[in-house]
């Protein structure tokens, strides 16, 4: 049985994309997160029946 390259090459390109695009979402989930976590830790959630 002979190996089409020509398949594995775009198998390899395809995986490749989807590696790339996901460590891009990842990049912009993990900005996100820490900006609201950084936020969250500046201006506390304040509750209306607490009373200090």
């Amino acid at each position: 049985m002979e190996t089409n390259h020509l398949i594995i090459a775009l198998v390899l390109i395809a995986a490749a994309f989807v590696l790339f695009i996901l460590i891009r979402k990842n990049r912009k989930d993990q900005k996100e997160f820490e900006q609201k976590m950084n936020q969250e830790s500046i201006d506390p959630e304040h509750h209306k029946e607490e009373k200090i």
